[in-house]
């Protein structure tokens, strides 16, 4: 009954083991595109700087408002004697403190502004540095397939003449 239990056991795993593999998928230029988009390293950073700018320019509008912060101390002393209710000895300290800018010359309000201008660049940071990615890609990618694509689907020789004087190169 054994042999028969370690046979069944060898079997299921085995199943398991070749349907966990996945099929590779087929890769089109599109897809390619995209996921270099996606995982381009410039593109990540100028989304990072523009999410610290965020978290910036909420910091700027937080010091219009009132600081307050609060401290407590407490401490216990024992001194052993024989007499220990007049040898043990206690304290406290307690503390509030509150501060709030009145008038500041307006450079709390002008970092604001400032700030909010920054988000706006670092955004079209973004923008750019996608643009200029794809077009970084595009063009060489372009450049090799464009002429010969509308032949692929053909059996016409690959003779190819740019229409009108067109050039075929550009994306």
């Amino acid at each position: 009954m054994r042999p028969y239990a370690a046979l069944f056991a060898c079997l299921f795993f085995l199943g398991f083991e070749a349907n966990a593999q996945e099929q590779p998928t087929r890769w089109t230029l599109r897809a390619c595109l995209d996921y270099a988009m996606e995982h381009n390293i410039q593109v990540r950073k100028s989304k990072v700087a523009y999410l610290s700018g965020l978290e910036d320019t909420e910091q700027a509008k937080a010091q219009l408002f009132p600081s307050l912060s609060a401290s407590v101390t407490q401490g216990y002393v024992n001194y052993p004697s024989g007499d220990a209710p007049k040898n043990n000895s206690y304290s406290g300290n307690y503390a509030v403190n509150a501060n709030w800018k009145l008038f500041d010359g307006g450079q709390r309000v002008q970092a604001i502004k400032q700030q909010k201008l920054q988000d706006e660049i670092n955004e079209l940071g973004i923008e750019e540095n996608g643009r200029t990615s794809r077009s970084l890609w595009c063009r060489p990618i372009c450049r090799c397939f464009t002429p010969w694509s509308r032949y692929a689907s053909t059996n016409r020789p690959l003779r190819y003449r740019p229409p009108n004087g067109i050039e075929p190169w550009s994306c």
